[in-house]
């Protein structure tokens, strides 16, 4: 038996405010746990969180097309997304930083069974970024509902692409084989382009340290010339 639009659709509505909530709530513990632990994880700057509950018709589509659910109770089960946000970082060595981050924090449990690494696995059109399940308890109704959450981890380069191609059609099945073709190039001239930015990166890192290191050295060799030493 199908699953009824109509009566799904209220039943999302009952449920929007938690969703909602839980979208508020990761968002703000994420944003303090990279003020507070990215340095300690060398995590860089640059980060910044985003992210809106899924709206009634990606979840109907999803419930129906992808998992075939034939009640409410199934399609609120298996649709774990309605609740989601991404987190974009500088390079994929940051992306990872952030992934052990989270695996070892205490403010928010985070399901390791659930990880997908995208990223070392992409999908056949070239999605790449890193999913993981997170839980946070919101208050609704004086009731505290624990909701899980979807969080997504991606670089810049990453979310670049998902700007140049449909939202959808990272599920290989919803793209035009041509069009699949294109987006997957597309993917992998970003990510040779995301490989090169971390050595960039860490390379200017290098040379900037090294030059600290000189700066005060030297000043250590001044000070004792001028002491006599």
């Amino acid at each position: 038996m199908a699953l009824d639009r109509e009566e799904a659709s209220r039943e999302y509505d009952t449920r929007a405010r938690r969703y909602e909530r839980a979208n508020q709530q990761i968002t703000a513990i994420l944003n303090a746990l990279l003020d507070d632990l990215s340095a300690r994880y060398r995590v860089r700057e640059g980060l910044y969180v985003t992210g809106k509950p899924k709206c009634f018709s990606s979840f109907y589509r999803k419930a129906t097309d992808k998992y075939a659910c034939e009640s409410l109770d199934e399609a609120f089960e298996r649709v774990r997304d309605l609740a989601r946000v991404r987190v974009v970082c500088p390079t994929l060595d940051d992306c990872y930083s952030l992934l052990e981050m989270l695996l070892k924090q205490q403010a928010v449990f985070v399901d390791e069974r659930t990880i997908e690494d995208y990223i070392a696995d992409p999908s056949p059109t070239g999605y790449r970024a890193i999913h993981l399940e997170a839980a946070v308890e919101v208050t609704v109704s004086e009731d505290k509902v624990s909701v899980p959450v979807e969080v997504q981890i991606r670089s810049t380069l990453q979310e670049a692409w998902g700007h140049y191609t449909h939202s959808d059609f990272y599920h290989a099945e919803a793209a035009p084989e041509h069009i699949a073709l294109l987006m997957k190039a597309l993917s992998d001239l970003l990510h040779w382009s995301d490989r090169h930015a971390s050595i960039l990166v860490k390379e200017v890192a290098r040379q900037r340290d090294e030059q600290e290191r000189s700066g005060q050295q030297g000043g250590v060799a001044a000070d004792k010339g001028q002491h006599g030493e």
